[in-house]
């Protein structure tokens, strides 16, 4: 992810923020967050399983550990928080969560397209699909502990489900300064959301994207308008 990134090269950090991040996986941006003095995360994972390994990666950080920038600012150390939760459109419904092959990395509530297939050889479907409910990330973020007003950062990887993501974020979206999303212009997941819809969706929201779009598969981020 490359929040943390564009922050500082237009230094500017995540002081004082909340953010939260959907599709946490293990965690692996933490240092990252942390690098640019995060106040605090909310890591939100949808199947089970990856979400026990996330709370045991992060059972086993130092929760007085600091980065660099936030001793030299006298900063207190980040709060991750780790939740079970598939995020959609609305607190109904459930969803076939299809595993993949590569540990959790590529889980989606969609098929590979074939040209992912064609693009990614070794990528496969493992034939394991779990059944979830939707809740939306406004309520998501509430069972945490957390108001959606208190929310400062948005940082989704959820494997072309972004907008059904964003519709159920209503509030967070009133409130948040910045955005990170995966996206596609192409295809990658059949069923997923692609560039022109995420981006019309966004600018209608206020959200402008600053991030040049060359690929057919990346990261983008999006500022609100001041």
């Amino acid at each position: 992810m490359n929040i943390a990134r564009h922050r500082m090269l237009r230094l500017k950090t995540l002081r004082g923020m909340t953010v939260v991040h959907v599709g946490a996986h293990l965690a692996q941006e933490a240092e990252r967050y942390e690098s640019v003095c995060a106040r605090r995360v909310l890591w939100v994972e949808a199947a089970p399983d990856t979400y026990e390994k996330l709370q045991q990666t992060l059972s086993r950080r130092d929760p007085n550990r600091r980065s660099a920038l936030q001793k030299a600012l006298f900063l207190p150390p980040t709060e991750h928080i780790a939740i079970n939760a598939l995020a959609g459109a609305k607190d109904q419904g459930e969803a076939e969560f299809v595993r993949f092959n590569n540990h959790g990395a590529s889980d989606s509530i969609f098929q590979l397209s074939s040209q992912c297939k064609e693009m990614i050889p070794g990528l496969h479907a493992t034939g394991e699909v779990l059944r979830l409910p939707f809740r939306k990330l406004d309520s998501i973020v509430r069972d945490a502990g957390i108001e959606p007003s208190e929310v400062n950062c948005l940082v989704l990887d959820v494997q072309g489900a972004e907008l059904l993501v964003l519709q159920g974020a209503t509030e967070i979206l009133q409130n948040i300064q910045c955005l990170e999303t995966e996206l596609s212009t192409k295809p990658i997941y059949e069923g997923g959301v692609l560039f022109d819809e995420l981006n019309a969706f966004l600018e209608q929201k206020q959200f402008h994207c600053k991030t040049r779009i060359r690929k057919v598969h990346q990261n983008a981020i999006y500022e609100a308008a001041a």
